[in-house]
């Protein structure tokens, strides 16, 4: 039901806003952004979509090819402070 997917996406959320996330959890979530980004070189659509996205919201070529650098460096301190920022469930709808 709706209703409980939206209860463990809750409860979800508030674990990682309250604790972060696993180094082995930041890791595969990492990788996985990477290995897509990696994918998505294969495919002009894909690149395209990419290149106008960034550039549409002020971003640069160079953001583009930075994001797999700038992925590996992200930690789970910043994901935790980040969760608990911006994911707070008081503020939902």
């Amino acid at each position: 039901k709706l209703a409980d997917v939206q209860v463990a996406v809750e409860a979800e959320v508030a674990r990682i806003a309250e604790d972060g996330v696993t180094s082995g959890e930041l890791e595969k979530a990492k990788d996985r952004f990477v290995r897509s980004m990696i994918f998505a070189r294969d495919k002009q659509d894909s690149m395209a979509n990419i290149y106008g996205a960034t550039l549409a919201t002020g971003g640069s070529v160079r953001d583009v090819e930075e994001w797999p650098g700038r992925i590996r460096r992200v930690t789970a301190d910043e994901v935790r402070d980040v969760a608990a920022r911006y994911l707070n469930l008081n503020h939902s709808t």
